[in-house]
């Protein structure tokens, strides 16, 4: 399936919010290499309706950041959602900062 967006194409707020994944996952070191990474054609895209997610702002969600599960007992169905770290630094909407990538 292609990609649902390429770096090319994407906005600032969800290019930040991709390269803060990067850092956080460490497979980058800091925001010049995510950038680098990130447009590289190396990064698997998709949208999170496609893993039954919702992400928040720019919809970002990475493999190890947190996520509640949510189960529809009737249906059996699942949902995922990442968790809002709260007010101050967060990591959406190129909103990152070194102090939230602390695992």
């Amino acid at each position: 399936m292609p990609a649902a967006i390429e770096w090319q194409r994407m906005c600032g707020p969800t290019r930040g919010a991709v390269m803060g994944a990067l850092i956080y996952e460490g497979l980058a070191k800091d925001e010049k290499e995510a950038e680098k990474l990130a447009a590289s054609g190396e990064i698997e895209y998709s949208p999170c309706h496609h893993h039954h997610a919702v992400g928040p702002m720019a919809g970002v969600v990475s493999p190890s950041m947190p996520v509640f599960i949510l189960e529809n007992k009737t249906f059996g169905n699942r949902a995922y959602c990442t968790q809002n770290e709260g007010l101050g630094k967060f990591c959406v909407m190129a909103a990152w900062a070194p102090k939230c990538m602390l695992a």
